[in-house]
């Protein structure tokens, strides 16, 4: 893609689980510059461990939203993301943009992001955040 400046993985969690077909992948991803974000959509995935061998910039996703499409389901997950992000500064949550019940929930959630003080960024700004973090 042109303009990318990152990937995940969604699908393929074969592959993740593979050191092998991982460490294959990241040779040849290297070469694009882009960070990468492992979805752990396989518990056994090494595709994080794989992309810091290979010295890419990458993080690992925290919490995976709507494993169960309900409602409440995937509040407790929105809430379980505001608890890791209040403890170390950020979380990576990720879901199917398809999903009425994440779109729902943003919005009547609203004030509860707003009193923990949640921002919603992209993930570029997690990774200029790191960096300002071991500067200071």
């Amino acid at each position: 893609v042109k303009h990318a400046i990152g990937a995940n993985n969604h699908q393929g969690s074969f592959a993740t689980g593979s050191n092998n077909i991982m460490r294959r992948f990241f040779r040849q991803f290297k070469k694009f510059n882009l960070y990468f974000v492992d979805s752990v959509t396989n518990v056994k995935s090494v595709a994080y461990y794989e992309a810091k061998k290979a010295k890419i910039k990458t993080l690992r996703r925290d919490v995976f939203l709507d494993v169960k499409k309900t409602s409440r389901f995937i509040k407790k997950r929105f809430l379980q993301g505001i608890k890791i992000a209040k403890n170390r500064g950020y979380a990576i949550l990720i879901g199917h943009a398809s999903s009425k019940h994440i779109f729902r929930l943003l919005k009547s959630m609203e004030k509860v992001f707003k009193k923990n003080r949640i921002k919603f960024v992209k993930v570029s700004e997690i990774f200029k955040l790191l960096i300002d973090r071991r500067r200071s």
